[in-house]
């Protein structure tokens, strides 16, 4: 199974960020970065004409982006049954209990808020590394 992240966030430093926290947590991951929801909603039309076992383990999602937003791409996810397999963590500044009620009723696995100092991120690779392992126990 994959170990490969989808991470869809407008900031690329932030996803930069992300790759050295897996790095420094001693975890080997592959990070393939789009940079906006309407990018996300190209790649996810993709992966539903392959395997799922192609698909990447998790994918990321910030809420805040320009042109197609996470909460789109999750209402088109929904809308497109057969890609809820695919588990989404947002990973996000809003803190705002609106937007996490919203994103759990479409069925994230995981609301986190991004940190602002880089030691916090290792508490975000742990969690992240539980998904990477469900998919890799879901190959066997």
């Amino acid at each position: 199974m994959s170990r490969t992240i989808l991470c869809v966030d407008d900031n690329p430093h932030d996803i930069d960020l992300l790759q050295i926290a897996f790095e420094d947590c001693g975890v080997p991951v592959t990070i393939q970065a789009l940079t906006d929801g309407q990018q996300a909603i190209d790649e996810l039309k993709r992966l539903s004409t392959v395997p799922r076992a192609s698909w990447p383990a998790v994918m990321v999602l910030d809420l805040n982006m320009p042109r197609t937003n996470g909460h789109e791409v999750l209402a088109f996810m929904r809308e497109e049954g057969g890609l809820c397999d695919l588990p989404v963590v947002v990973l996000t500044t809003s803190n705002a209990p609106a937007d996490r009620e919203r994103c759990l009723a479409a069925g994230v696995r995981d609301y986190l808020v991004k940190p602002r100092r880089f030691a916090d991120f290792a508490p975000i690779v742990e969690r992240l590394v539980r998904y990477l392992t469900c998919a890799e126990d879901g190959a066997r």
